[in-house]
């Protein structure tokens, strides 16, 4: 360790106590834009989504869902979810379909708008046969118990 030179005089002594004075006051004015970003409610969003996607991404099977899913990132999944309306189910539905969407359309730039427009009606329909089935399922064993 380096020993520290005394200094001369006075003069020298009260330089360096206005330097260490400005230095300080420079930190000090860093600090407290710091802490009124953190005061901030969109800051804090932001810092938590980050820490929670970092978070999430160095986690071993997130790593192997995300090359199965395709481009959709945890951060913006989990922001969808978050500003979605409604019960678990719902939010669990948007926060899927942002992780696989992206992917999705990608790998389907190549089909004709005509054929994607076909694929996703009849997946609609079939969603929608499948919903009143269960409907009916229920009614008619309801009216079974009854």
């Amino acid at each position: 360790m380096r020993r520290t030179e005394r200094f001369k005089d006075l003069d020298e002594v009260q330089r360096e106590k206005e330097r260490l004075d400005r230095r300080r006051h420079v930190h000090r004015q860093r600090l407290e834009r710091h802490w009124h970003a953190l005061q901030d409610h969109d800051v804090r969003g932001h810092l938590i989504r980050d820490a929670a996607n970092d978070a999430f991404r160095s986690w071993k099977p997130a790593r192997l869902l995300a090359g199965l899913v395709g481009e959709g990132s945890f951060s913006s999944a989990f922001g969808a979810a978050a500003r979605t309306s409604g019960g678990i189910p719902k939010r669990a539905l948007w926060f899927a379909a942002s992780l696989v969407l992206p992917g999705l359309l990608k790998r389907a730039s190549g089909l004709s708008l005509d054929t994607l427009n076909e694929e996703l009606r009849l997946s609609f329909e079939r969603v929608k046969d499948y919903i009143n089935d269960r409907i009916s399922a229920r009614r008619s064993k309801a009216d079974h118990d009854a």
